[in-house]
């Protein structure tokens, strides 16, 4: 075994790992724009290192509550974003999260590990640890909750009045609309006034998540009259479709042609 020393007593382990041998990558391959790999002596050291932090969780009665429990929420491995690992592995060796997550990844590439945070919560993957704690009165009851869930109920019974509802899919092509928009009625208003981009008739709003910037409000494009429902359309258990209009029609003139036969004759073989 190598040590490195931080001073007085303590010291960090690095193995027999030294500088220039091997390198590693922490970041699993679905990360945008991964980053190059890095040495593995200096990934040692950083993994090491971070390791400190733990007493400072363990030593904070209120980190060391938020991070036990946020640890059994995590099963799935896209929970983690170093998922190479597994959840099994993180739920099993609780002890390796904070060097795993911010040695391997946050002191390799903070932007990198952002990236990967962005797309996935981009593609609907919200960790059940996230959905938990978004909302820390979860399971409390008191007579204003009981008004404000009476009222909001009657809200959206409103909102999507003269709606088609189609629940847990969304649609290819979709265009982000202003992210200020904060309802369903607003969304349905700024897709009416966007027609260039908005011409399918329907727009996408998430009932939990589209008040946040990041997901807003979407519209839904004219539809290609080649396309299937299954291409034009996608399950997605965090989106709801709403139709308020027929989409508009197709560019006159325009027909529908195989995906073969175009490339046939783009290449002069028709």
């Amino acid at each position: 075994r190598g040590y490195l020393s931080l001073g007085g007593t303590r010291a960090i382990n690095v193995f027999q790992t030294q500088f220039g041998d091997l390198t590693a990558n922490g970041f699993p391959l679905d990360t945008p724009l991964r980053p190059v790999d890095t040495d593995s002596f200096i990934t040692v050291v950083r993994y090491e290192t971070v390791h400190q932090f733990d007493h400072i969780i363990e030593e904070n009665p209120r980190l060391k509550k938020l991070f036990h429990t946020l640890i059994p929420l995590s099963t799935q491995n896209d929970d983690w974003l170093r998922s190479t690992l597994t959840a099994e592995y993180f739920l099993e060796n609780n002890q390796l999260i904070m060097a795993s997550q911010i040695g391997n990844q946050y002191l390799h590439s903070s932007s990198a590990q952002l990236r990967l945070a962005a797309q996935r919560f981009h593609r609907g993957v919200v960790p059940n640890a996230a959905r938990t704690m978004s909302n820390p009165v979860r399971g409390e009851t008191s007579s204003s909750s009981s008004s404000s869930s009476s009222s909001s109920s009657s809200s959206t019974t409103t909102e999507t009045s003269g709606l088609e509802i189609i629940e847990g899919q969304m649609c290819h092509g979709n265009y982000k609309l202003d992210s200020s928009i904060s309802s369903l009625s607003e969304c349905v208003a700024a897709a009416q006034s966007s027609v260039a981009h908005c011409a399918g008739g329907e727009v996408m709003w998430s009932p939990s998540y589209s008040r946040d910037a990041s997901w807003g409000c979407r519209c839904c494009p004219v539809p290609n009259p080649c396309d299937t429902a299954e291409e034009r359309y996608e399950v997605n258990e965090y989106w709801n479709l709403y139709r308020y209009a027929a989409p508009s029609s197709p560019a006159a003139g325009r027909e529908c042609t195989h995906p073969v036969e175009l490339s046939m004759e783009k290449n002069g073989c028709v």
